[in-house]
């Protein structure tokens, strides 16, 4: 039986900032970004990839904890 991606113990959802086209994901409370200047297109939200405001964006952090 096939186990899907979402349930694997080391899964990690993605989101795409509708503000600042950031993909970003949280890292226990803080907030991690993938640097934009290594993506080979801009981020876009998607039905894997969902909207979701960046913790910058609404003002919960100044900035991000991590960028990959």
């Amino acid at each position: 039986m096939a186990t899907r991606d979402h349930e694997w113990p080391a899964y990690v959802q993605w989101y795409c900032c509708p503000s600042c086209r950031r993909l970003w994901t949280y890292q226990g409370s803080e907030m991690v970004v993938l640097e934009s200047q290594f993506a080979l297109a801009p981020a876009l939200p998607t039905p894997g990839v969902p909207a979701r405001p960046c913790l910058a964006c609404e003002g919960r952090v100044s900035a991000p904890t991590t960028r990959i």
